[in-house]
């Protein structure tokens, strides 16, 4: 049997209330500094800094670095060993 979607709109009351909180929540510097902490990769980071100063800010800071680094050490590929020259 198929199952069947319903498409679900959401009120525009609806709308605005969930925008609002996630405007309170990204407007939390210290919830957006737990978010970027939790990205993957370096990579990853980097492209959140260049969102806007606000996030670069935070992005950039020494003791934000430490811990994501500390969390995230860098990944070293060294290709396949065996492989002869």
């Amino acid at each position: 049997m198929e199952a069947k979607s319903k498409d679900r709109k959401l009120s525009p009351l609806a709308v605005a209330a969930s925008a609002a909180l996630i405007g309170v929540v990204l407007g939390n510097d210290d919830i957006l500094r737990e978010i970027l902490f939790r990205l993957g990769f370096t990579s990853c980071l980097v492209r959140a800094a260049a969102v806007c100063k606000r996030w670069y800010r935070i992005a950039s800071d020494p003791d934000f670095l430490r811990r994501f680094g500390a969390l995230h050490p860098p990944l070293v590929h060294f290709g396949d060993l065996d492989a002869q020259c």
